[in-house]
């Protein structure tokens, strides 16, 4: 499978384990909705970042370059989410309202994502080359599903250091 595939069928994975929270979920069933959400968005965000990014960075377009950084600073908001999630209890009233909300977030990121950059990545790069870095995240996501709840904590960690250096 080609990477822009791969990616699209992660985006619809997600958006419909966060239509499973809504209506009436039990907490337990919400708390592993929350975790399935936070460990796919995680291993997605990496995959994106490491491999898919830096290849549409440096296409031959003038905005290639404005279309990641806006797409990381997409990541960070996400990331602040699911970091807060990470440590809430499901049945608390703000639970449901922060998946909701990452919710709002992750369609526009996605429509930036499947309506500006991977069309880019498909005029420039070949049917081989998509599908060798579609193999290349398969490989990789292998290895981040091996981590289990580390690659979570990692991820805080590096969005915590990011905003130390903001500060």
């Amino acid at each position: 499978m080609d990477a822009i595939e791969s990616l699209k069928q992660d985006h619809k994975r997600v958006l419909a384990l966060i239509d499973q929270c809504e209506g009436d979920v039990a907490p337990e069933q919400l708390h592993d909705l929350g975790k399935q959400i936070v460990r796919e968005l995680s291993i997605h965000a990496e995959l994106e970042e490491k491999l898919v990014y830096p290849k549409v960075r440096v296409l031959p377009e003038a905005e290639a370059n404005f279309e990641i950084v806006e797409a990381l600073e997409q990541h960070h908001v996400i990331k602040l989410i699911i970091g807060e999630l990470n440590g809430m209890r499901p049945d608390d009233d703000v639970y449901l309202a922060k998946i909701l909300t990452l919710r709002d977030v992750l369609e526009a990121h996605i429509d930036e994502e499947e309506g500006e950059i991977f069309p880019m990545a498909e005029r420039h790069m070949s049917k081989n080359q998509l599908k060798d870095l579609g193999r290349d995240m398969e490989e990789m996501r292998g290895k981040l599903e091996e981590q289990g709840p580390n690659l979570v904590v990692t991820m805080f960690r590096e969005v915590a250091e990011q905003i130390r250096r903001m500060v």
